[in-house]
C-alpha cells in the first residue's frame, strides 16, 4: 500500500524543502509544534518558544533534555522522585529543558 503524500497546485510535494533538508518545519512538525503550544499556554507565557525548543531537540539525536511537565513523577508542584530522595525543597521548573535521572515519560 502506497503512502498518500500531500501535493501543492504543481504536483510537488508539499513538504519537499522541509526537514531534513532545510530548517523548515515539515507538516508532522507543525502539527505536533500547535499541540505543544496549546498545552504549554496553561503553564507559560512563552509557549511558542518552549514548544520549538522542543522541536529542535526532536532534531537532534543527541540531546537527551526532557521537561517536567513530560514526566510521570511531576506530582503538581513537586516531583515524587526529588521528594523521595530527601530533596525536599526541589521545585520542577515544569517548561524547562533539562537531563534528568529520575525522568520517566508519561504515557
Amino acid at each position: 500500500m502506497h503512502k498518500q503524500v500531500d501535493v501543492n497546485d504543481h504536483g510537488e510535494p508539499l513538504d519537499r524543502w522541509c526537514w531534513p533538508h532545510s530548517e523548515a518545519m515539515n507538516g508532522a512538525e507543525i502539527k505536533l509544534f500547535l499541540g505543544r503550544v496549546n498545552a504549554l499556554q496553561r503553564y507559560t507565557d512563552n509557549a511558542e518558544s518552549v514548544a520549538d525548543q522542543l522541536m529542535r531537540r526532536d532534531r537532534d539525536p543527541f540531546d537527551d533534555r526532557k521537561i517536567c511537565l513530560a514526566c510521570k513523577n511531576l506530582n503538581g508542584d513537586y516531583c515524587k522522585q526529588r521528594y523521595a530522595s530527601k530533596a525536599k525543597n526541589f521545585q520542577p521548573v515544569k517548561t524547562v529543558l533539562w537531563r534528568c535521572d529520575y525522568f520517566k515519560q508519561k504515557g
